[in-house]
């Protein structure tokens, strides 16, 4: 409203400056109005124009820079024109016109002069722009998001779904939430959706980037075996996936997850987002030079270890100063639960810059020998949990050394002395070797660094660039193998992210990319692990609901057991487990955006049908779901509930085809999925708001969000009664219409 405001008192302003300098603007007004400037004719013309062109420019580069730093003089003229505050901009001159032409007039007639027609159409147009300017951009802007397409001269230009369920598709509670990070281990997001507004999935991804390679390493073992058929055949093929992998996996645990962790867990409990993207700002500028396919220079690594550890300085420090210094030394009893989770998650983190064990000794220590024995530690996640909270050396650091945000120091000059420069050489040749030892096309880890950090600091569009031109540079043999999962699965996950915002208007091309790139990951999966096989074997329920009416709830609820003679080792039988879920996941975001899809009816009924049938059929079970019990009983609830909602949009075709009774059986068969689904998941999502509604002592010290917000069972439960109600109102449509 600000720029509204001050758009009209500029344009107000300026008519009000012309017309009493030359009243002859105003129609019927007398000479005497007239402002003597006693200035020659050309002069006060040259001041008013330049009075009108200051003015205005100055009203259009106020607005521009509270929308962002500038780029270039075109680029900001454009953009202001351009931009979200364009409308207020524009409003605001029309209507310090019309306001200048009313009051010039009033103020510049001749006494007697009556209020002409022209003058009460200008007030009530006043009155309207007023309103429009105040409030009306908001009801635009929403009735523009609103539009699905326009139509000219018999071509039609499609935007996005704009039906009563497109909507649902951007809400926190989707039912695609059940395809994020469902599967046990893959982003630890835990049993509500996404906490922190602003946050990102990006954050949990680099916090588990070890984990993730680690994860990869024994699927790229497993499918080199199904291939081979054969373990002592693969036996050279395994030796060299694990030995292009160890270092990725090094430098993940050493240097990315430590960092990552902390500030994920610092951003959980404080809310603060800026500080937490600021920070990973800060390492951008030389992670671009890891996603280059060009070689990098010698200096990166040490131009990429000097912002790492600028960061990271900044990061102890606010952390020390803010919960965990005056708390260093005391006893756990002591110890707010804030102080304790930050503690915990930056353990690690600590422990690279100050552990100095190998200094305790007499003689010169050997850095060498010391920072191997750090990065060991650091790399099979040995760290003693109470090892923070025992070094007091920490708590004086931070207290008195100087701050390197000042710009008198440099980020090396500041850190830890038990760090030690060698050290710091290693973490560069770490690096180096990062970058150099395999090309960026071979391996998606550099790209999905990059594109977490993107998707964290709300740059979506850079994440997606990024991470499908790895996919269209990689080789044939790449695409085709598990990177190509791995870069696929954080490519739908981040879209997913994306797709869910509130301010997101989603067009249908982006949905449709997201669609095939699920349906990519799925078929690889299918066809790299054998999953039919594996799900043939143990996954297969006696009755697929479908057949038994969804009469009852499945009994899905038993463990999970390999059979005699299968070629896999329990570790392996629990990666194809994880593996199942990951499938089952990108059918579920498959048919939930189909399902949304303007061009679901002719495009995708039959594939949407298809794999609800196939996951009507499946015993969950062998998932590897997280939460256990609980998970499985969210994902079975929202694969009834899409379910329900095929049967809702399939109906109207359906009546048209074959007829108002079989349309009927349809919303039937859909009302009673719904009901079942209800059924299954309303224990969870009561017990769930219990804890929401009764907050007890234990949970005071949790942050804001993770005591309020809804937790997917709850979403789960809330947009099933929707459908059910959406189905309940069609039938009745149905029975009552011609």
């Amino acid at each position: 409203m600000s720029v509204f405001l001050a758009a009209t008192l500029t344009s107000f302003a300026i008519y009000c400056l012309i017309a009493f300098s030359y009243p002859s603007w105003v129609e019927g007004s007398p000479a005497p109005g007239r402002i003597g400037w006693g200035l020659p004719h050309w002069l006060v013309n040259t001041f008013l124009v330049v009075i009108c062109v200051v003015s205005s420019l100055a009203l259009i580069f106020a607005t521009f820079r509270g929308l962002h730093p500038g780029y270039s003089p075109v680029f900001d003229a454009f953009d202001a024109f351009t931009g979200r505050r364009a409308p207020s901009l524009l409003l605001g001159g029309i209507t310090g016109g019309l306001l200048g032409a009313f009051v010039s007039r009033v103020l510049l007639l001749a006494p007697g002069s009556t209020i002409e027609a022209r003058d009460k159409i200008t007030v009530a147009l006043l009155v309207v722009f007023f309103v429009l300017g105040i409030g009306g951009e908001e009801a635009i802007r929403s009735l523009a998001q609103r539009i699905s397409k326009v139509s000219a001269l018999g071509t039609e230009i499609e935007f996005a779904d704009a039906s009563k369920s497109a909507s649902r598709a951007n809400s926190r509670g989707s039912a695609s939430t059940a395809a994020v990070g469902i599967a046990k281990g893959d982003a630890a997001v835990g049993r509500k959706t996404l906490g922190v507004p602003g946050s990102s999935y990006g954050l949990a991804f680099l916090s588990n980037l070890g984990a993730m390679i680690e994860r990869d390493r024994a699927y790229s073992i497993i499918s080199v075996m199904i291939k081979h058929g054969d373990a002592q055949v693969a036996v050279g093929s395994t030796k060299t996936i694990e030995q292009t992998l160890n270092q990725p996996m090094e430098f993940a645990r050493v240097l990315i997850e430590p960092f990552a962790e902390c500030l994920q867990t610092l951003q959980a409990q404080t809310g603060d987002v800026d500080f937490v993207n600021d920070r990973l700002l800060g390492l951008v500028g030389e992670l671009r030079v890891l996603i280059s396919s060009n070689p990098p220079d010698g200096k990166m690594a040490i131009r990429l270890t000097d912002s790492y550890f600028r960061e990271a300085d900044i990061l102890g420090r606010f952390i020390m100063r803010t919960t965990l210094g005056s708390r260093i030394g005391r006893p756990p009893e002591e110890r707010s639960d804030r102080a304790k989770a930050i503690g915990k998650s930056c353990n690690r983190f600590y422990f690279l810059l100050f552990e100095d064990a190998c200094w305790h000794g007499s003689g010169a220590p050997d850095e060498k020998a010391c920072w191997q024995a750090k990065k060991e530690t650091l790399r099979k996640l040995e760290v003693p949990d109470d090892w923070i909270w025992q070094q007091s050396g920490i708590r004086d650091f931070y207290t008195n050394s100087d701050d390197p945000t000042s710009g008198n120091v440099g980020a090396l000059d500041v850190l830890p002395k038990p760090l030690g420069t060698s050290a710091v050489n290693y973490m560069r040749d770490m690096i180096s070797e990062f970058a150099n030892k395999g090309s960026y096309s071979a391996r998606p880890y550099s790209s999905i660094i990059y594109a977490s950090i993107m998707a964290q600091v709300g740059r979506y569009e850079a994440a997606l660039v990024e991470l499908d031109r790895w996919l269209q540079l990689a080789d044939s043999k790449t695409r085709n193998g598990w990177y190509a999962v791995r870069a696929r699965n954080t490519l739908s996950i981040l879209t997913e992210e994306w797709l869910r915002r509130p301010s997101t208007s989603v067009p249908t091309v982006l949905r449709q990319y997201h669609i095939n790139n699920n349906e990519e990951v799925a078929s690889l999966i299918r066809k790299l692990l054998h999953m039919e096989a594996f799900r043939s074997k143990h996954a297969i329920l006696p009755e697929p609901l479908e057949k038994s009416g969804f009469s009852s709830r499945p009994q899905e609820h038993q463990p999970c057991q390999r059979s005699i003679g299968e070629p896999w080792d329990d570790l392996s039988f629990e990666q194809m487990q994880r593996a199942f879920a990951t499938y089952v996941t990108a059918q579920l975001i498959v048919a939930q955006h189909a399902l949304l899809h303007p061009g679901y009816p002719s495009l995708y009924s039959r594939e949407v049908a298809s794999a609800l049938k196939e996951i009507l059929g499946t015993d969950l079970s062998c998932a590897a779901i997280s939460n256990g019990i609980d998970g499985i009983d969210h994902w079975r609830a929202e694969s009834l509930r899409l379910y329900a909602l095929m049967k809702l949009r399939d109906a109207s075709v359906i009546a048209e085809t074959k007829g108002k009774d079989s349309a009927a059986s349809e919303l039937q068969l859909g009302l009673d999925a719904a009901t079942l689904g209800l059924e299954i998941i309303y224990p969870s999502a009561h017990r769930d708001q219990a804890s929401i509604d009764t907050v007890d002592s234990s949970a005071r010290d949790e942050p804001i969000f993770a005591r309020i917000l809804p937790t997917k069972a709850i979403e789960t439960l809330e947009e099933t009664n929707q459908v059910r109600a959406q189905l309940i109102d069609a039938r009745r449509d149905l029975a009552t219409s011609d």
